[in-house]
């Protein structure tokens, strides 16, 4: 098959979870299929890693929307009349240049919807939400990555077939200690959170159930990683909070260091408000280290209940303390038999396999 996959970030300029699934994807995909990637040339790698790279050009200016409009334009040149079998956009930002192609090139068109713009904190009646609905309605194929992101979409009025096609996650090499001695953690007992700095992630409650830690297990450490909007005023709130020399905020974290912060923590913390998927828990879990996320995160709905996953209401913080204060008492370790068991329920292998057999149906 020849097939046409519309993406965005590509390692080492991974934005989130829809980027990390479009480059294991293709790479599964690519050992079997001629598969073509096209990104904003901005995002191009050095490394294609056996990926036809179709470089778009468009401007990476402060309008996020326009830059999106001239990369749609941008696809639509340079893909029109080569010939694909198929193609797959992911969320709101490829469908127009998905629909034009389709229309003119008469290419078959599968949608993936990882998430939606409302539970980013984005909504209204936004371009991106239109552009969602517009795409789960007019698409051939439609996928999304859990049972709970299909109830999602359901909400919205689409009453068409939802495949369901899980994420999954590797694991790289961890030096916990190199981590450790730089932020200044010794051997005390640490909570991490890693990931995108926004509403949807529910940094505000861990934060306050941090102070309830705190009086318990006055030595505890907080990290919380990563990049986002919401970056400096959780930094006053923990200042607020007399919380400034219990909770860190190191930044952006590099693909190369993000399994040594994992594996230097005893328990990360992921209380996201609405969770499609979660590629982070798994990450961790793969990393050694246990996990405390939301109930309804759709990672958990393969996963076999183990030691190792405490669930806990985000919007409650008295009880992700609770569940904090277990996991730094306890300390322990995933064990081999759960991490087994993790990669057994999720594959990147199995995941592209189901993709083809969505191509192949259609073609």
């Amino acid at each position: 098959m020849k097939i046409l996959m519309i993406g965005w970030g590509f390692p080492p300029k991974i934005h989130g979870g829809l980027d990390i699934h479009v480059h294991e994807t293709c790479r599964e995909l690519a050992k079997s299929n001629d598969v073509w990637l096209a990104l904003p040339s901005f995002n191009c790698p050095d490394d294609p890693e056996g990926i036809n790279i179709i470089p778009v050009r468009c401007p990476s200016g402060k309008s996020f929307i326009r830059t999106v409009k001239a990369y749609s334009a941008g696809i639509i040149k340079e893909c029109s009349g080569m010939d694909f079998d198929v193609m797959h956009s992911h969320d709101w930002f490829g469908v127009e240049a998905a629909q034009k192609l389709r229309q003119k090139d008469k290419i078959p068109w599968v949608f993936t919807l990882h998430s939606l713009e409302s539970m980013r904190g984005f909504s209204n009646g936004s371009l991106m939400e239109r552009l969602e609905i517009r795409g789960a309605k007019k698409c051939d194929s439609l996928v999304t990555v859990s049972n709970f992101m299909r109830r999602e979409i359901r909400k919205l009025g689409v009453k068409r077939r939802i495949e369901v096609v899980y994420n999954s996650a590797n694991v790289g090499k961890a030096e916990p200690e190199v981590i450790r001695k730089r932020l200044g953690l010794g051997k005390r007992p640490v909570a991490l959170f890693m990931g995108r700095l926004s509403e949807q992630k529910g940094i505000a409650y861990l934060m306050l159930s941090a102070r309830d830690v705190c009086q318990k297990i006055p030595d505890a450490r907080f990290i919380i990683a990563g990049e986002g909007h919401l970056k400096e005023s959780l930094e006053r709130f923990a200042f607020h909070l007399g919380m400034e020399d219990r909770i860190s905020f190191p930044g952006f974290v590099p693909n190369e260091e993000i399994f040594s912060y994992y594996s230097a923590a005893d328990v990360f913390v992921y209380p996201s408000l609405a969770e499609p998927f979660g590629i982070s828990v798994l990450e961790s879990l793969l990393s050694g280290t246990p996990v405390i996320t939301t109930p309804s995160a759709g990672v958990l709905e393969k996963i076999p209940g183990m030691e190792c996953v405490l669930k806990a209401d985000p919007q409650d913080s008295a009880e992700l303390s609770r569940k904090i204060i277990k996991a730094l008492e306890e300390r322990r370790r995933v064990l081999k038999s759960e991490r087994l068991a993790i990669q057994k329920a999720y594959s990147w292998k199995n995941s592209a396999k189901q993709l083809a057999a969505i191509y192949q149906k259609l073609i």
